[in-house]
């Protein structure tokens, strides 16, 4: 199942790329108001992708890599690593609604394939008892049939 099969998926996603500016300022807004935030989380993940960053456009371009390479600013590395913290909540999000709307449509075609279920015992549980009346009645027709010809043949002798 691709989420493009879904509508509602391709809605749903347009709206988390929206939220992610709003969730970016409000991480950053924190960031700027918790010290600890700031020192602990958004610097030192901005500053490790600002190096992975560098780093990697280094090798893609086949220049040597740096010996040393010089650090952002905090105002910088907090705006990266604030932005990056607000990616990473919307993938999660992202994902967490995919892992929801996958289960929750597993939920209901394992319901679907029940009820299908359900409805094939039942049918043949009916086929059964048609049989079983059907050889009853063929036992009844024999007989009846018996008892026919056991009459023919005594009128005849008569």
């Amino acid at each position: 199942m691709v989420i493009g099969a879904y509508p509602i998926g391709k809605i749903t996603l347009l709206g988390l790329k929206q939220i992610a500016t709003p969730v970016s300022k409000v991480v950053k807004q924190i960031a700027k108001t918790n010290p600890l935030f700031k020192t602990l989380i958004c610097i030192p993940t901005g500053q490790l992708v600002h190096k992975l960053e560098v780093r990697l456009k280094m090798r893609m371009l086949r220049l040597p890599q740096p010996k040393r390479i010089p650090k952002l600013t905090d105002s910088m590395a907090t705006d990266l690593g604030a932005n990056l913290m607000a990616e990473v909540f919307v993938i999660s999000l992202s994902v967490y609604l995919l892992f929801f709307e996958l289960s929750r449509q597993a939920e209901k075609d394992r319901k679907k394939h029940e009820k299908h279920h359900k409805r094939k015992e039942l049918l043949d549980d009916q086929i059964s008892t048609l049989h079983k009346q059907l050889d009853w009645q063929e036992r009844e027709l024999k007989e009846i049939n018996r008892l026919i010809l056991e009459r023919k043949t005594r009128c005849e002798c008569e």
